[in-house]
């Protein structure tokens, strides 16, 4: 009859193993699924702890009515829980390290995608060169200008807008308004005018109320490369190098060894998604703060 026992209660201890497989099966399965380790975990551990509970109650035998002795626990009972215990234990420090990667390598992407994004709202301001200030009443109306309509034609589609007999793009003066309030805030505005020189110049109609451009980009001044950003209070510090278009194609694209031509410092308020510009420094004016 004991031997009956014995191979009752491995057949138990090999039941409740095969439910602790399944159910670690089970929450990895989940897991994969949503992408997260959640509430599913929590009830993973107590089937755990409930596991446990039956293997240690399936190592002692019960009492033998005929002898009225109850019978020691038997230590291959011990030694089966302890494996199973090493096994749990084991498992925790996987799906920890998972964890903790899958958050460093979202981390990471999201920083990633940031700069980029910033790289994109910046490169209207970099490539007109516009000069530093600490405030967007600091900055020259025709700076404004410069900076909005170049934010049309380098992260807007363009495809919409009218072209004139001369196949210049007429872009409407509230869609430089708009984009102005996009890069230096809500509260900016502008005095319409035309701006720009021979190579880049932005003429306006104050009948038509619109801007006439050439409508393909020729020069760029310069591309902005982030090095560096900082946050603080939804306050972020950015250091930007500036590059000539050309050097940076061919460091890309050939290899070859390039240097900034000068390094600036960009402060943006980001808040519910949005961007403004707050401030243009030189590099020496935040290493003095």
């Amino acid at each position: 009859m004991s031997n009956n026992k014995r191979k009752t209660n491995n057949t138990n201890r090999e039941n409740v193993l095969n439910e602790l497989l399944n159910e670690l099966d089970e929450e990895t399965k989940y897991n994969s699924a949503n992408g997260g380790y959640g509430e599913s975990t929590d009830i993973f551990v107590n089937n755990i702890s409930n596991a446990l509970s039956k293997i240690e109650s399936n190592g002692v035998e019960k009492t033998d009515v005929d002898s009225g002795k109850a019978k020691p626990k038997k230590k291959n009972g011990f030694y089966f829980a302890f494996a199973v215990v090493v096994i749990v234990m084991a498992v925790v420090g996987i799906v920890s390290t998972v964890i903790f990667t899958v958050n460093s390598i979202r981390d990471l992407a999201s920083s990633n995608s940031l700069m980029e994004e910033y790289t994109r709202f910046l490169l209207p301001v970099v490539a007109n060169d516009t000069a530093p200030f600490d405030s967007e009443n600091e900055l020259s109306n025709t700076a404004k200008i410069n900076c909005s309509i170049w934010n049309i034609m380098l992260n807007h589609d363009t495809s919409l807008y009218k072209l004139s007999d001369t196949g210049e793009m007429l872009i409407p003066e509230y869609d430089v308004e708009y984009s102005c309030k996009e890069i230096f805030g809500t509260s900016s505005g502008l005095i319409h005018r035309t701006v720009g020189s021979t190579d880049m110049r932005f003429s306006y109609d104050s009948e038509k109320h619109v801007y006439s451009c050439v409508k393909d980009l020729r020069y760029l001044s310069y591309v902005p490369v982030i090095t560096e950003m900082t946050k603080s209070d939804g306050i972020y510090t950015l250091t930007v190098d500036y590059y000539s278009p050309s050097v940076r194609f061919l460091s890309e694209n050939m290899g070859i060894e390039e240097s900034a031509e000068k390094t600036m410092k960009y402060i943006i308020s980001r808040y519910d998604g949005k961007n403004t510009l707050v401030a243009v420094q030189f590099t020496s004016d935040i290493d003095m703060d």
